[in-house]
């Protein structure tokens, strides 16, 4: 472990990795709170989710075939600067009280699909920073680091949030965190430049992009672990993570009287973020068939957890105050109305 440590390029990623996997934990807090406090409905917040991760799941396929095709360090740092711009835009419509609900299903639905290409390049970058005898460290190293900051990063986001509960001024500040983090994160891999090498020998790429494709899916598919794991993380998303990533914020949006801090707690119990890792494993065979290992795989284990923003539902809903945890009634009653700049009502409101 010390040994891979000792390569700048990988000091480098893990420096970013860590830095950007903070951020995505206050983002993570931010986003399904934003959606309750703009509307309360709980439907509105499963869109959101459902428009960030479908797409992610969906374009996991086309990214890891490009992945094979381009520099997994290019395609992360065009990521990262699209991401930059789009969570400091988020915070800016946030700060500003300019937010509605059809903002969030836009923002949405762009992180899924910067996703689709961000994770299998995410997957694939360690091999090209260490030697073949350093992988299983390398990848623990980043494993690791990923496990910790979803300790401390929900607890900070939650703190955060909470601690501006009757404006959306922790929101706003949470979203501008993360927009920070991926800025750091695309520095950090502008850096480590000629760092990294091609993987040239990883997988065949002269069949073409879609070729590339549907051989991954047959692979899967041929494969019976892979298909009855791919079947069971399916069914896994949708019977469970899914109504757990709707309740857990209705949860402690009507219920406690903590409000986002609970919901920051709650957060460390699943500790999964927007950018958390597929197995990295696939990222580590070195033959002619890895190429299609890693998109059966990209397809097996897509997280729908990442899925966080919504759409609107028929009118465009203004920011409202956070609500002290009254009755159910009064947390419902929301007017459209917009709100001044910093997210407070005016006096006698």
């Amino acid at each position: 472990m010390a040994r891979v440590l000792s390569l700048r390029g990988f000091r480098l990623l893990f420096i970013g990795e860590a830095t950007s996997l903070l951020g995505d934990q206050f983002a993570l807090v931010a986003m399904p709170w934003l959606a309750l406090q703009l509307t309360g409905d709980p439907l509105t917040l499963g869109i959101v989710l459902a428009l960030e991760g479908v797409p992610r799941a969906a374009f996991m396929l086309l990214g890891g075939a490009v992945t094979d095709r381009l520099s997994p360090r290019g395609i992360m740092l065009t990521s990262d600067i699209v991401r930059v711009g789009l969570t400091a835009v988020l915070a800016v419509v946030v700060l500003t009280g300019a937010a509605h609900t059809w903002m969030l299903y836009v923002f949405g639905l762009g992180f899924g699909l910067v996703a689709g290409f961000a994770v299998p390049a995410g997957n694939s970058i360690v091999p090209t920073l260490v030697a073949e005898e350093d992988l299983q460290a390398g990848n623990a190293v980043v494993m690791g680091v990923g496990q910790l900051v979803g300790f401390v990063g929900p607890t900070v986001a939650g703190i955060l949030i909470g601690g501006y509960a009757h404006s959306y001024l922790g929101i706003g500040l949470a979203f501008g965190i993360d927009a920070a983090s991926f800025a750091v994160s695309a520095l950090c891999l502008a850096l480590i430049g000629s760092a990294s090498r091609r993987l040239a020998d990883v997988s065949d790429t002269s069949g073409g992009v879609w070729r590339s494709i549907v051989a991954g899916l047959r692979h899967l598919w041929a494969d019976e672990t892979l298909r009855l794991v791919y079947l069971l993380l399916m069914a896994v998303n949708f019977l469970l993570i899914g109504p757990i990533l709707v309740g857990i914020p209705v949860l402690a949006d009507q219920r406690l009287p903590q409000g986002a801090l609970a919901f920051g707690f709650a957060r460390i119990a699943g500790r999964r973020g927007r950018r958390e890792q597929v197995e990295p494993h696939a990222a580590l065979r070195r033959s002619r068939r890895a190429g299609a290992d890693r998109h059966a795989v990209g397809v097996a284990t897509p997280r729908v957890q990442s899925v966080q923003r919504e759409p609107e539902r028929g009118r465009h809903m203004t920011p409202q105050p956070a609500r002290a945890p009254a009755g159910a009634a009064e947390r419902r009653s929301r007017s459209t109305r917009r709100l001044p700049c910093g997210g407070r009502p005016a006096a006698g409101e």
